[in-house]
């Protein structure tokens, strides 16, 4: 909650304020810009506003020293700062998720926050916002790398949680943010990265559907209580797709195709059912999401309400669904394949043969083009040429591994 927002109201237009999704350019921002909300757009955006101050300064003549920030980042959960590339020019994402999965046991609160702490970004300035602190869940954003010269320079200030808007005591006119540390600073435009709520799902579905859900439309960590974040066992009529956090390609279509198979393997009129999964184990699976929801400190929250892979592998083993042990690079949807792939020898040979050249050819090119338009990106404005061919990239590979991989009954191209 933050106090004085009604300043902020009555100060536009001349005082912009939009969300994140609003955002397309920083040309028409005056700053400084307050982007309020230090997670994937927050970080983006505020890089985005540096850029661009900087190369106006550049053709307008360099800045004078103790000049105000272009951008403040205020952010109430310190995040590790991720470049987009990582050592081995791979996107970052890339090397998260690959293939085959690591082994062993998962990684301890201390292995996680000193694997995140070694890819992080480095400047030359304190930081305004706290260190993570290694007792709770590590959060990460990733990141143009060139935030690390911005927070350098100050072009970029970060701070903490946004607490207040008071107008300023010295300029009349001019609006304040005040921050938990007590600091104060001037701002003339707002960006609130804040990221989602969903307010729209109490207009569609009926309240006592909601309460079975467990609905809580301030919680953007888990609205809903359900089974593998798709369906309720009370409701199987329903069911969701891609209600996880973020836009992640491999839980959307396993979210799609159980639901496709709690539909479709019910006999005829009757109503659906979840008989590849026995009812204890959903009300288990139930009991286990309600447990992230109703964590004591909200410290202790994870970014994610389960881990992407191991969310993906679980709704592949609802599926039946099973991973070419083969296969090495990145964790695509086209993984997942059904026991029919491999029933013809012949053709899944040459579908391993050929397909695995392709794929490792597909991910050095799409490896290589990558690093080249992060290079030439480095003089266009961010998030256009480099945000374009990482996602292009990735998108490509993903096609391509489907059209070439899916198998059964001749539905891939390699049959």
């Amino acid at each position: 909650r933050v106090a004085g927002l009604d300043l902020l109201q009555q100060s536009h237009p001349r005082v912009p304020s939009m969300h994140s999704q609003a955002f397309r350019s920083a040309r028409d921002l005056p700053t400084p810009v307050l982007v309020v909300g230090g997670s994937f757009s927050g970080v983006e955006i505020a890089s985005a506003v540096a850029a661009h101050h900087e190369a106006n300064s550049r053709l307008g003549g360099p800045s004078s020293s103790g000049s105000p920030p272009a951008a403040i980042l205020s952010s109430s959960t310190p995040h590790y700062l991720l470049p987009r590339m990582s050592p081995s020019s791979l996107p970052l994402d890339l090397l998260f998720y690959r293939m085959p999965l690591p082994s062993g046991p998962p990684r301890s609160l201390e292995q996680r926050h000193a694997f995140l702490e070694s890819l992080a970004l480095r400047w030359d300035r304190p930081f305004g916002v706290p260190s993570p602190d290694r007792r709770r869940p590590p959060f990460a954003a990733i990141t143009d790398p060139r935030l690390a010269r911005f927070l350098s320079t100050s072009l970029v200030s970060a701070v903490p949680a946004l607490v207040a808007v008071t107008e300023s005591a010295s300029i009349p006119g001019r609006l304040e943010a005040e921050f938990a540390s007590g600091q104060r600073l001037p701002f003339r435009s707002v960006i609130w990265a804040t990221g989602f709520r969903s307010f729209t799902l109490s207009q569609l579905l009926e309240p006592a559907v909601l309460k079975i859900l467990e609905y809580d439309p301030e919680d953007s960590l888990q609205p809903l209580v359900l089974v593998q974040q798709t369906f309720h066992p009370s409701l199987p009529s329903l069911g969701f797709a891609g209600y996880y956090r973020g836009p992640y390609f491999a839980t959307m279509e396993l979210q799609a195709r159980l639901l496709a198979k709690m539909w479709t393997s019910s006999p005829q009129n009757e109503e659906p059912g979840f008989r590849f999964m026995p009812e204890h184990a959903a009300f288990a699976d139930l009991a286990r999401a309600r447990k992230v929801r109703h964590i004591d400190a909200p410290q202790l929250r994870p970014q994610f309400p389960t881990e992407y892979t191991s969310h993906c592998l679980s709704l592949a083993r609802l599926l039946g669904l099973k991973l070419d042990p083969s296969y090495k690079g990145p964790f695509v949807p086209a993984l997942f394949r059904t026991s029919a792939d491999n029933s013809d020898p012949k053709s899944s040979s040459l579908s391993t043969t050929v397909g695995s050249r392709l794929r490792v050819w597909l991910a050095s090119w799409s490896s290589i083009l990558a690093v080249k338009c992060l290079i030439r990106g480095r003089i266009a404005e961010p998030g256009g040429v480099v945000q374009w061919a990482y996602q292009w990239t990735c998108h490509a590979f993903w096609a391509f591994s489907w059209l070439l991989l899916r198998g059964g009954g001749g539905s891939g191209l390699l049959r």
